[in-house]
């Protein structure tokens, strides 16, 4: 969450070093901050979370920025702000601002954060994707969603209070309920810790489908009659769950194999190889609580919405508006 100082200094770290900068807090807002260089004012706002629904939403709100701060800048999002001939800066120190008195033009090498890193856990992936899809948030409501044990839920749901995205009641013991402090916190927290906890390992397969969902169904026929479990993510998975009309890219699934070798093997049952630059990606289940709420839809199996809609917003522009349509439509049932 960004305070006034941290959102002063990465600021202030983009500008000329011979410039005669100055930031002050805005009189009338009490968040935004106003640059002042050159005899000019430049109005700047922080966004809390890097997705496309968050920038715009600040975007709206009158007066417009001129300079969006935000914890990371995405392709979609700085398509939008470009579009909108608004500048930002991100944590990572890149920016792009053009005004009547300043161009910066700056782009850092990204690293990841380590503290935020070791912050999520697996655990807490699945068990914030359990209450982003309405799981009462108790020990016990969850485990059962999850299968995970009740120490490593209550451990992540102890988690995810400290990070101020549950809110706890004075009661104790695997009923005592906590609360969402908010819904959309909550989801963006999840999507960006997503990646943070990388995949052990990955394989792109060769396929040349014309009808990816129902050479998917058939593939799935294959291995569940094997008794491997697998399931869809990113676009073919929001095609399922809400449909939006047009090519489905990229093609992406989970299948429960812990290694390369059994990874391999489950795919030579199914006619599958792999090929450098293939079109299918294949990677083991992100979490065991991710594996345990996989949902069949129409026809093929989908890891929860929440899952989906983070692995989309990697994926570049298309994928951040996918996942931004995706958002719309499982709110109206599971959000606030």
């Amino acid at each position: 969450m960004w305070n006034r100082e941290e959102a002063q200094r990465t600021l202030m770290a983009v500008m000329p070093s011979n410039s005669q900068a100055s930031i002050e807090i805005d009189k009338k807002s009490h968040s935004d901050l106003v640059l002042r260089i050159s005899g000019k004012k430049v109005r700047a706002r922080c966004v809390l979370h890097a997705n496309l629904a968050a920038v715009k939403d600040a975007v709206a709100i009158t007066p417009e920025p001129e300079i969006i701060l935000l914890p990371r800048s995405t392709p979609a999002i700085r398509e939008f702000l470009e579009i909108n001939l608004i500048g930002w800066v991100d944590q990572m120190g890149s920016a792009q601002i053009t005004t009547d008195s300043l161009i910066i033009s700056r782009d850092k090498i990204r690293v990841q954060d380590r503290k935020n890193q070791e912050r999520w856990t697996r655990s807490m992936l699945g068990v914030a994707e359990a209450l982003l899809t309405g799981t009462p948030a108790t020990v016990s409501e969850v485990s059962a969603k999850t299968k995970l044990a009740a120490s490593s839920t209550a451990d992540a749901l102890r988690a995810l209070s400290k990070l101020n995205l549950l809110s706890a009641n004075a009661d104790r013991g695997r009923s005592a309920g906590r609360k969402i402090t908010s819904y959309s916190d909550l989801l963006s927290a999840y999507a960006e810790a997503t990646t943070t906890r990388p995949q052990k390992f990955t394989l792109r397969v060769g396929v040349l489908w014309q009808d990816p969902m129902k050479s998917l169904a058939d593939i799935g026929r294959i291995w569940s009659a094997e008794g491997i479990k697998w399931a869809a993510t990113s676009a073919i998975a929001a095609a399922e769950l809400a449909p939006f009309g047009t090519q489905i890219a990229p093609l992406e699934i989970f299948v429960d194999k812990s290694s390369p070798a059994s990874m391999l093997a489950a795919l030579s049952l199914a006619g599958l190889k792999p090929l450098d630059g293939g079109r299918l990606l294949v990677s083991p289940f992100p979490s065991e609580g991710t594996l345990h709420q996989v949902r069949k839809s129409q026809s093929i199996p989908t890891v929860p919405w929440p899952r989906v809609y983070a692995d989309l917003q990697h994926t570049g522009v298309r994928g951040e508006e996918l996942a931004e349509h995706l958002r719309e439509k499982m709110e109206l049932t599971h959000g606030e």
